[in-house]
């Protein structure tokens, strides 16, 4: 297996990547998520990300064939009223083909991640995933990742 960092040349690449978890967020909440989606504004979404400096995102491949990939996102908060000043990351995508899962590229792609959080002095990284996915849940457990605070939502009949 290897973990490359992404160019802008992946951007289309990081599309087609985006693909599986984008049609299960949308199955999930059809009200919230779309699929399909436009390839090439995701595309010119990738695009974007790869350009800024805060962004890194890392591809999986497996004997050749792109297996997934994940996007961190470096932020540094200034001191506050409320808080220390601190760096963080925050694994904002991850996405990992079904036919490749469970074969560890998804914890590749995060230990790549926790590499590049402590080269850049981070120690925090933080990342969410929405209730009905268990089975990120059950990943991230497996990979030393703990709740630290919980978003709640209710549904209004309208």
């Amino acid at each position: 297996m290897k973990i490359y960092l992404a160019t802008e040349n992946d951007a289309e690449l990081l599309a087609q990547l985006n693909d599986p978890v984008q049609k299960l967020h949308a199955q999930a909440h059809p009200h919230l998520f779309k699929y399909p989606v436009d390839l090439q504004a995701v595309t010119a979404f990738f695009r974007e990300r790869l350009e800024g400096d805060q962004n890194s995102i890392f591809i999986a491949e497996i004997d050749g064939t792109p297996a997934g990939y994940v996007l961190c996102i470096m932020q540094q908060r200034p001191e506050g009223m409320f808080h220390h000043a601190h760096k963080r990351m925050t694994i904002d995508q991850i996405s990992v083909n079904p036919e490749c899962q469970g074969k560890g590229v998804g914890e590749r792609l995060m230990l790549a991640a926790e590499d590049l959080a402590r080269e850049q002095g981070v120690i925090n990284l933080e990342l969410s995933t929405w209730g009905f996915n268990s089975q990120a849940h059950r990943f991230f457990e497996r990979m030393g990742y703990a709740k630290y605070k919980q978003n709640m939502w209710k549904t209004l009949e309208v």
